[in-house]
């Protein structure tokens, strides 16, 4: 009698060893927002629209402010900055299709490093969609 009651004993605790883990619903971390580039949730599909519109403009101005004076520090700056928006912008925006949105990007990121080489973010940036390209065995606009 000893013996079955170690035997079930043993069982029980073997059985709720095997217990599978509770599984616990895996929800995606949101992303950062990127600087003007992305819609907060709830809004149209017309407020990134806008605001890769806005970063347009700026950096549009900051360009002809910085080509005007191109010894200026903090016109290089705002340009620099104002490039990296619309770089963001433009690669991350559901408005324009991947065939419009990459190449525009990956021009104004050279364009950033065409100015300031030692400019990581604006590599990093350059360099994913560069290697997006390659993963799918297309060219590389402007390569």
């Amino acid at each position: 009698m000893k013996n079955w009651l170690l035997i079930f004993t043993v069982t029980v605790v073997a059985a709720g060893c095997n217990t599978p883990p509770v599984q616990t619903e895996n929800k995606p971390t949101p992303a950062p927002a990127q600087s003007g580039s992305a819609a907060t949730p709830g809004t149209t599909a017309e407020a990134p629209a806008r605001s890769m519109a806005k970063d347009k403009e700026l950096y549009e101005t900051a360009k002809a402010d910085y080509e005007s004076d191109k010894s200026n520090e903090e016109k290089k700056k705002q340009y620099i900055q104002a490039t990296m928006n619309y770089g963001e912008a433009a690669q991350y925006t559901d408005t324009l299709p991947p065939k419009e949105k990459y190449p525009l990007a990956l021009d104004l990121f050279r364009e950033v490093l065409k100015v300031d080489p030692k400019n990581e973010e604006a590599k990093k940036y350059m360099d994913t969609i560069v290697d997006i390209y390659k993963q799918m065995g297309r060219p590389v606009p402007g390569a």
